[in-house]
This record gives structure tokens, sequence and C-alpha cells, in this order.
């Protein structure tokens, strides 16, 4: 049986939503500037309004930016992201932020995992479902990997649901044939840390709860 996604065992400290906005305002310019934005600029070209999140990239093949892991509050998590199972010299840090909201138009999409990625969650309801997952058509594969638009009607019918058991939890998802989307977030503001890259092993991650095929 292979595995879609698991809620990992490992204790996650509060961090102060406040010094995450702070770290957003204070590298808005920069990050508006880079090669990251490219992103937000193409989701603005196809759908005429911003991006709904924001975003940062903290690291990139193993390089950081922003001199993140000296700042509050990344400094407190820098112990976890080394401690999980992804080669450091490949690893991509991705920091988004989702602040309560009413709709977007993003469906099953991938998050350029290709394989299995991590996601450090700060402030999820543990009432609602965080993330929605489904297998992709095998005659879609290919499609899905270059990133294009996935439509509803590529993925099968069965729907897995990811609903946290604690407000700041560890998810392990699989992005290699497995899209995900996220639900209109109609809860409070959350934080979100992908961290992906070359996968050594899962091994020896205790998981909390999976969700297998």
């Amino acid at each position: 049986m292979g595995l879609i996604a698991g809620e990992i065992d490992v204790a996650l400290p509060d961090i102060t939503f406040q010094e995450l906005d702070d770290f957003l305002s204070a590298t808005k310019f920069r990050h508006e500037h880079s090669k990251a934005f490219a992103e937000e600029q193409t989701y603005f070209e196809r759908n005429g309004r911003r991006y709904p999140w924001d975003r940062r990239v903290l690291e990139f093949n193993g390089i950081p930016n922003y001199n993140y892991k000296d700042v509050t509050p990344f400094n407190r998590l820098v112990e976890t992201i080394d401690s999980l199972p992804i080669v450091k010299t490949s690893r991509i840090i991705l920091l988004i932020s989702q602040k309560e909201q009413t709709d977007y138009d993003f469906n099953f999409h991938f998050d350029l995992d290709a394989g299995y990625g991590f996601r450090l969650c700060f402030g999820l309801d543990t009432s609602k479902t965080f993330l929605e997952m489904s297998r992709l058509r095998p005659n879609y594969l290919a499609h899905g990997r270059e990133l294009k638009k996935i439509e509803q009607t590529m993925v099968e019918d069965k729907v897995y649901e990811i609903i946290p058991s604690k407000s700041n939890t560890v998810f392990c998802i699989n992005g290699n044939e497995y899209p995900h989307r996220v639900p209109v977030n109609n809860s409070s503001a959350r934080f979100v840390l992908i961290v992906r890259g070359n996968l050594t092993s899962l091994n020896n991650v205790k998981f909390l709860k999976r969700i297998e095929e």
C-alpha cells in the first residue's frame, strides 16, 4: 500500500503570527523584484486578480534566503526542518500565508514536490479539512507533472480529506500521482511552510495517522 498523506508525530512550537506578518512586510519589496515573484505575476495575468496568498521562498536548493535561520520565529523551526528526510542540497522551503477568504479559483494542482513533500502548519482548524487529495487519472500524469491546469475530469472521483489532529502540525503528502487542493479558508489566519526536495526515506518517520491506498 502506498502513502497518500500522513500526519507526523512531532511537536511544533507556538509562533507569533505578528512576527510572520512583520517578516512578510519587511521582505515584500525584495520578493516582488525576484524570480520567485513570477508565479504571482502569471496568476494575475491568467485570472485578472492578485494571487490569494503571500509567498516567500526561504531556501532554494539548500541555499537560504533572507537569512531566515536567524530570524524569529524561523530560528525555532530549524531543528524540525533539518530532521525531515530531505537531502539538504536539494531542499526548497516556501512560506505561505493563508488569510481568511471567501473564495478563490485553485483546483487540484501540484506544488513541484515530484514525490513526497512536507507541510509545517500553524493555526489550522482541527474541525475542518486542510487539504483534499485525489489520484490523477493515468493518461493525465504527464499533463499534471508539466504543471498544466488540472481539470476536474482528470482526477478520479474519490477524494481524500486531510484533517489535522493539532493546530500546529506536520503533514507528509504524496506529490507524485496525487494532486491536492486547499478548501477555502474561512476559519482564521494560518501559515504553512512547504519543505520539499529529494527524499531519503520515510522508514524512520513516526506517523500519528496515515491515509494509504
